[in-house]
């Protein structure tokens, strides 16, 4: 059986000269597949890779919004300079969401999945079983308890978290690491 996506109607309104807000309203009676759901998450993606915005599904709509935090720009900059750069090892880089607020129920859902508060927020895959932990920072960020205590966790076993607070901070550590 055929699964219809419906999309009633598209709302685009400025919120302001470099940051518009797009609502995908969905009927209630709508049914989509995966694959409809997919198209809606790719295309707020790319939508948002455009106008250097986030997006995402919130209680059944699709949002696009300006980033807010200047850590998600620095952030967005790295992502799309890895993917431009290296197309071919676009899976070697991830992030790990770890900063969403949630609800006590969700938070112990989450800490039973193993989410752990201070994981950095980038994994780079440099080969070889390698892998380089990047917390990424605005310039006059700072660590949390729980990063600070991680850091120290992961460095007395080997690893070292890499700070970054700007892309070229991030470029310099991956070329370095690239070249091992």
């Amino acid at each position: 059986m055929k699964k219809k996506l419906l999309l009633t109607t598209i709302l685009v309104s400025a919120v302001s000269f470099n940051a518009l807000r797009v609502v995908f309203l969905l009927s209630k009676t709508t049914t989509f597949c995966q694959k409809c759901y997919i198209l809606i998450i790719n295309a707020l993606a790319f939508l948002a890779f455009l106008t250097g915005q986030s997006a995402g599904i919130f209680r059944g709509f699709a949002i696009l919004q300006p980033m807010k935090r200047q850590e998600d720009h620095i952030q967005a900059q790295i992502v799309k300079w890895w993917q431009e750069t290296y197309p071919a090892r676009r899976a070697d880089l991830f992030h790990v969401p770890n900063e969403a607020k949630r609800t006590p129920q969700e938070a112990g859902r989450m800490a039973a999945l193993g989410l752990m508060p201070g994981v950095p927020d980038l994994i780079v895959h440099v080969g070889f079983n390698h892998f380089v932990p990047i917390e990424v920072k605005a310039p006059a960020g700072r660590l949390s308890e729980a990063q600070k205590s991680l850091c120290k966790f992961w460095k007395e076993r080997g690893t070292i978290i890499h700070v970054v607070r700007s892309l070229e901070e991030f470029q310099e550590i991956i070329r370095i690491w690239l070249r091992k």
